[in-house]
C-alpha cells in the first residue's frame, strides 16, 4: 500500500457514508446521496433505449431533419442580415425579431419540400442565461449552448448535472457513478496509490454553496446578481471581472439553436413519422410507440444541435 494513509485523505470531498461495513460488495449503496439537490422537472423528451430499432436510423434521420430545416435557416439568416442593415432593428427575441415570426409562416406555407411538412409555430423567447463554464471558456464548453437556460434554477440544475466533479478514489483515481460505490471502494483499502490528474468539475463544497444560495431569491436580488453570486461560487478568486450573464457573446449560435428548437418542436414528430413509415418500421398501434417516437425526437434534436454548432465554429 506504499504507506498511504486512508484515514487522512486530503482533497476527498465526497459525501461520507454512514452505512455499516456490510454493504453489498457491488460498490453501490441504496442511499439517496446521488439525487439532484435541486428539484428536477420531468424531461421534455424521454430517453430512447439504445437497442431500440429506432436508434439504428438516428444518423440518417438527422440528415433528413437538417435538410428540411435548411431552407428555414437560410431564410431567417437572410432576414436577420437584412434587419441588421435597417435601423432601428426590430425588438429582439430568441428567434431574431418579431418580423422573423411573421415571415416564417409565409415561407413554410408557400415552400414545399420532399418530406411534405410545414412549420406550425415558432414561439418567441428572450435570450437565455449563460452557463458560467461556457462564459469562462467558450471554446472548451461550447456544448453548453445546447442548454436553453431560462432561469437561475435552470443554471443551477445544469451545473449539477453537467459540471459536477465525478466521484473518484483519491488513491488510485478510479471514477465511480455513485458516492456510495466510491466510499465502499476506499473502505476496502485494496487499491494501490498512483499519480493521476484530478477530475475537473464542481466539488461537493461548491455544490452545497450553490444549494444554499437563496431560493426563492430575496426580492432585492436581480437575476444578474444571482448569476454573479453563482459565478463567484464556481470560480472563487478568479481575479477577473465576471462576464455578462446572458449569451451576448454567442448570439448567432444561440439564435440558430433557438430557431432549430422551435422548428423541431412543431415539426419533429411529423418528420420522424413520415421517414420511419417510408422505412416500414413505424407502427403507431404498438404499445409505447408514441413514447419511443418522442424519445427519438429528442435524440435527433441533440445530434442536430451538435451539427449546427460544429458548422458555426
Amino acid at each position: 500500500m506504499s504507506g498511504y494513509d486512508y484515514e487522512d485523505i486530503s482533497n476527498f470531498d465526497h459525501e461520507s457514508d454512514d452505512d455499516d461495513d456490510d454493504d453489498d460488495d457491488d460498490g453501490n449503496d441504496d442511499d439517496d446521496d446521488d439525487t439532484d439537490m435541486f428539484t428536477t422537472p420531468s424531461r421534455r423528451y424521454p430517453l430512447l433505449d439504445p437497442y431500440h430499432r429506432f436508434a439504428c436510423f438516428k444518423d440518417s434521420l438527422v440528415d433528413v431533419a437538417l435538410a428540411g430545416f435548411s431552407p428555414v435557416l437560410q431564410h431567417l439568416s437572410e432576414r436577420r442580415r437584412w434587419n441588421d442593415k435597417t435601423p432601428p432593428s426590430p425588438p429582439m427575441t430568441r428567434c431574431g425579431s418579431t418580423a422573423d415570426l411573421a415571415e416564417i409562416g409565409d415561407l413554410m406555407r408557400t415552400t414545399n419540400n420532399t418530406n411534405g411538412f410545414v412549420t406550425e409555430q415558432i414561439s418567441p423567447a428572450k435570450l437565455g442565461l449563460a452557463c458560467p463554464f461556457f462564459a469562462h471558456n467558450p471554446t472548451k464548453h461550447r456544448s453548453c449552448l445546447k442548454q436553453d437556460l431560462r432561469s437561475i434554477i435552470e443554471v443551477k440544475r445544469h451545473l449539477w448535472t453537467t459540471h459536477r466533479r465525478p466521484y473518484y478514489c483519491p488513491i488510485c483515481g478510479i471514477i465511480f457513478d455513485t458516492s456510495g460505490g466510491c466510499n465502499n471502494h476506499t473502505r476496502r483499502r485494496q487499491c494501490q496509490h498512483r499519480t493521476f490528474p484530478k477530475p475537473g468539475g464542481l466539488s461537493k463544497y461548491q455544490l452545497d454553496q450553490l444549494g444554499q444560495l437563496a431560493h426563492p431569491p430575496n426580492q432585492w436580488q436581480s437575476e444578474k446578481l444571482q448569476w454573479f453570486l453563482i459565478w463567484d461560487t464556481v470560480f472563487p478568486g478568479d481575479g477577473q471581472p465576471p462576464p455578462p450573464p446572458y449569451l451576448s457573446n454567442a448570439i448567432d449560435s444561440v439564435r440558430r439553436l433557438g430557431w432549430l428548437r422551435d422548428y423541431w418542436e412543431g415539426n419533429g414528430q411529423r418528420v420522424l413519422e413520415d421517414a420511419l413509415s417510408q422505412e416500414g418500421i413505424y407502427e403507431h398501434r404498438l404499445p409505447r410507440e408514441k413514447r419511443n417516437l418522442k424519445a427519438l425526437q429528442g435524440l435527433v434534436l441533440e445530434k442536430m444541435m451538435d451539427r449546427l454548432l460544429d458548422a458555426t465554429r
